[in-house]
C-alpha cells in the first residue's frame, strides 16, 4: 500500500500570490516567538516555520504556513507529520523546501534517496522542492555559491532560520520579518522539544546536531555565521528584515518592525494538539527500503576505492589531461 494514499491533492497545490503579498514573516523556534509585538505585525503577510515548529503550545502566527523545512536526520518523518497536520487541518501547509546543499551530511547518499524518493511521490503537485537543485535554485544562484564557499573555506554553516529567509527571497519576498531567531542565546527553544518519538530518531537533541566535519571550529554554527548570510541577502537581492520582538537578541542587528496597529493575537491550541513527531507506519519503512534495497552504499564505497578501477579511470581520462597540459595558456 503506497504511503501516500491517504493524501487529498488538492490542499498542497503551491500558491502564487507574492504578487499581491510581498510580506514574509520567518520564524523559528527560539524563545522570542513567544515574545511577538503583535502591533508590530505587518497587515498581511505569509508565514514559514522551521523544524519541530508544531510542537508550540498556541498558534503564535496562526495555521497557514507558505513553507517548511527541517533538519535532514528526519525528514521521511517529517513529511509524514506534515501531511497528518493538514489532513487533520492543525495547520494548513503549503509547501516543504528541502535543504539540499552538498555539504550537508557525510551521509549524502542515504539524503539523496530520501528527498528523491519523497520528490519523485509529490513533486508534480508542487508540495515538495529542494533549494540546491530544485525550481529555486535559479531564483538564488547568488546566495548558494556564497553559501557553499562559506562551507567550504570559512566552516561557516547558517542555522535553519537563516535558510528559511533564503527560502522566501527565493519565492520572491523582499520584506521579511523575523521572530524566534535568538542565536541560542539563553534558552534554546520556546517550547519543549524533548518528546519520545523525537528522541528515538535524534537521541542526543537537537542541540547537539552538527555537520560531522573534522576538526570542529568555534566559527561553525555561529551568530557570525548567521549575520554574515542576512547581510548577504539585504544586500544581494534587495531585502528589507525587521524584528518583531523587541527582546530578541537579533533586534541589536536589524531594525525593529515598525507600528502598524495590528490586532492579531496567539490562538490557544486545543488540549490534544500534536507534541511530538509522528512516526510512518511499519509499511511505509518498508516500502521506502523495498524501493532502494538495490543500492548498497558500503559496498559502493569501496567500488569506488579498488585499485583497479581507479587505474582504469585514470587512463581513460589521461588524454584529456595530456591535452590541457600541453596547452598554450591565454594571455589576458
Amino acid at each position: 500500500m503506497h504511503i501516500f494514499i491517504f493524501l487529498y491533492y488538492g490542499c498542497f497545490m503551491q500558491k502564487d500570490n507574492t504578487q499581491q503579498i510581498q510580506k514574509a514573516i520567518v520564524a523559528g523556534n527560539g524563545p522570542s516567538l513567544t515574545a511577538i509585538d503583535y502591533a508590530r505585525l505587518p497587515l498581511s503577510y505569509e508565514v514559514f516555520r522551521v523544524n519541530q515548529f508544531y510542537l508550540e503550545d498556541a498558534y503564535y502566527l496562526g495555521k497557514n504556513i507558505r513553507a517548511v523545512t527541517f533538519a535532514h536526520q528526519t525528514l521521511f518523518e517529517h513529511i509524514y507529520t506534515m501531511q497528518v497536520l493538514n489532513n487533520t487541518q492543525e495547520y494548513k501547509i503549503d509547501s516543504v523546501i528541502i535543504n539540499d546543499s552538498p555539504f550537508i551530511s557525510t551521509s549524502r547518499d542515504e539524503f539523496h534517496v530520501k528527498s528523491n524518493f519523497l520528490l519523485r511521490v509529490l513533486y508534480k503537485h508542487s508540495f515538495i522542492d529542494t533549494l540546491y537543485n530544485g525550481r529555486l535554485s535559479e531564483n538564488i544562484g547568488e546566495f548558494l555559491e556564497y553559501d557553499s564557499l562559506q562551507k567550504l573555506y570559512s566552516n561557516k554553516n547558517p542555522r535553519s532560520g537563516i535558510y528559511l529567509c533564503a527560502i522566501a527571497v527565493a519565492l520572491g519576498y523582499r520584506e521579511i520579518y523575523l521572530t524566534g531567531i535568538d542565536f541560542y542565546e539563553g534558552k534554546n527553544y520556546a517550547f519543549n522539544h524533548s518528546k519520545t518519538n523525537i528522541l528515538k530518531l535524534v537521541p542526543d537533541g537537537f542541540e547537539n546536531i552538527t555537520l560531522p566535519q573534522e576538526p570542529q571550529q568555534e566559527s561553525y554554527h555561529s551568530k557570525a555565521a548567521d549575520l554574515e548570510a542576512l547581510e548577504f541577502l539585504a544586500k544581494t537581492y534587495n531585502v528589507e528584515f525587521y524584528s518583531l520582538s523587541p527582546a530578541s537578541p537579533l533586534s541589536h542587528y536589524i531594525p525593529l518592525a515598525p507600528i502598524t496597529n495590528n490586532t492579531a493575537k496567539p490562538e490557544k491550541k486545543p488540549s490534544n494538539y500534536t507534541n511530538d513527531i509522528i512516526l510512518p507506519p511499519e509499511h511505509a519503512y518498508r516500502t521506502f527500503r523495498a524501493l532502494n534495497e538495490h543500492i548498497d552504499y558500503s559496498k559502493r564505497g569501496r567500488v569506488k576505492n579498488n585499485f583497479y578501477l581507479k587505474l582504469l579511470y585514470d587512463l581513460a581520462r589521461l588524454p584529456r589531461d595530456l591535452k590541457y597540459c600541453f596547452k598554450k595558456p591565454k594571455r589576458f
